[in-house]
């Protein structure tokens, strides 16, 4: 298309070789700010692509921690009616917000979905509340395992990738690697880098 409206824009050239050298240099200018504008575009929509996946990456985590810690905590022989409907309610706003944000194709669509994750977690604070187990809203991760918040709970200690020392991860991760696997964190896209899941910025669920 670049190319095409390039020709159009140089007109058929004259007897004149003054003339169409003109023209040519002309219908190049043309051809050269239309190439511009199309990496322009490019460029933008790539940086759009970027930024979605970031906010995504970031949302799905936490609905991934979300999911975990509600799986934990309907393990538990003490849940009460109160606790269980907290949990059921935080486990159905997770489903929604999950299936809005895999689904949205557009920044505007994802943000729209971000107070879903703020729905899931708040009754399922409740319901930890009343289990005697609060949560901290400024670190969904905590307990979680260190590789993947997905796996749930962290009992044991692994040495992980990237981290000094030993980490507190899930039983099958300690498992892993007690059989020579290495253990890598799970990394989400942060300004066009991949970075470890806990080290995403917090607004997520607290807006800021």
């Amino acid at each position: 298309r670049v190319i095409a409206a390039g020709e159009l824009a140089t007109p058929e050239p004259d007897a004149s070789g003054a003339t169409r050298e003109i023209l040519l240099l002309l219908g190049l200018a043309v051809l050269g700010a239309a190439w511009a504008v199309a990496w322009g575009l490019r460029r933008e929509r790539r940086g759009a692509r970027a930024e979605l996946a970031e906010i995504r990456g970031w949302a799905v985590v936490c609905l991934d921690a979300i999911d975990a810690r509600a799986d934990e905590l309907w393990g538990r022989a003490t849940v009460t009616p109160r606790a269980g409907a907290h949990l059921e309610s935080s486990q159905s706003e997770s489903a929604l917000a999950r299936s809005a944000v895999i689904g949205a194709d557009r920044m505007s669509a994802v943000e729209e979905a971000l107070p879903g994750l703020r729905r899931a977690f708040d009754p399922l604070e409740l319901a930890a509340t009343d289990l005697d187990e609060p949560l901290d809203v400024d670190d969904p991760f905590e307990g979680l395992c260190g590789v993947d918040p997905a796996h749930g709970p962290a009992s044991e200690v692994a040495e992980v990738k990237g981290i000094e020392g030993e980490e507190m991860v899930c039983p099958a991760c300690a498992q892993a690697r007690r059989q020579g696997h290495e253990l890598e964190r799970r990394m989400i896209p942060v300004e066009g880098r991949p970075v470890p899941f806990d080290q995403m910025p917090s607004r997520v669920l607290t807006g800021g």
